[in-house]
């Protein structure tokens, strides 16, 4: 099969290794789009050291290429952009995506940060056909797991990674063999529906409108290396960062 993969940090550089090491496509029957940051570096040299075309740009812009590609599967892992229907069109098979959230619950970006501010028990991987509404598809395959007390947003992640590229192999065959998958519910808690890719409450806290374990849960939701971590502002205006509990011991009288 031919593949188009758009791919960004470890979750899309493992799927890249999956296909390659899986048997389902070969050097050159994968079109890799990325993004030129430093989360995309081991794909970019991947690509490079095996000789597979890379485009470290919006994929959006480049229905030609893709259309002489003739994929016949559009693989989605972690990508940036979402991908409009004219690119979606030219896959014979369809498109997937990977999504770290139990779907129809937390659709868009952060869904790990939300699932930990939300105090979730379960969160998990849904693999499911890509479509133009975002995260909209029919489930193919879809997996839970539980949400320690010790999780982070940074662990949450690469325990969801892991998750998805175990459960890929599977959902690949079962789409190409013909498997429509499964409808999303319609009825959904709306206050877990959709998030943006702007960073929970702005990345900063007022305190003073805060408890001791609604902030608990913001640390553990905003660490993620190298990025900063959770903020707070405190009565007297000045921000402190805090990336552990006991980052907040010196105001922790100041929460509401």
């Amino acid at each position: 099969m031919r593949f188009v993969l758009c791919a960004n940090h470890r979750a899309g550089y493992e799927a890249l290794l999956l296909l390659l090491s899986e048997g389902f496509a070969d050097k050159d029957s994968i079109l890799v789009f990325t993004h030129a940051n430093s989360d995309s570096k081991k794909i970019i040299r991947e690509c490079l050291k095996l000789n597979i075309q890379c485009i470290d740009k919006n994929i959006n812009n480049f229905e030609n290429e893709v259309s002489k590609f003739s994929p016949h599967i559009i693989l989605s892992c972690y990508y940036r952009y979402i991908i409009k229907g004219h690119i979606l069109s030219l896959a014979k098979l369809g498109c997937l995506n990977i999504h770290p959230s139990l779907l129809p619950n937390y659709k868009g970006t952060f869904s790990s940060p939300w699932a930990i501010i939300n105090n979730e028990k379960l969160s998990g991987i849904s693999i499911h056909e890509m479509v133009e509404q975002v995260d909209n598809g029919n489930i193919i395959s879809q997996e839970s797991i539980e949400i320690f007390p010790s999780d982070t947003a940074y662990s949450l992640y690469h325990r969801l990674v892991s998750l998805a590229i175990k459960m890929l192999p599977n959902a690949l065959k079962l789409y190409s063999s013909g498997f429509q998958g499964v409808k999303q519910k319609s009825e959904i808690d709306k206050s877990k529906l959709y998030f943006s890719r702007n960073l929970p409450f702005g990345g900063v806290l007022k305190t003073k409108d805060t408890t001791y374990e609604e902030a608990s849960r913001f640390i553990r939701a905003m660490f993620f290396p190298p990025y900063d971590g959770a903020k707070f502002e405190l009565n007297s205006g000045v921000v402190k960062e805090a990336n552990a509990i006991e980052d907040i011991e010196s105001f922790v009288h100041e929460f509401k």
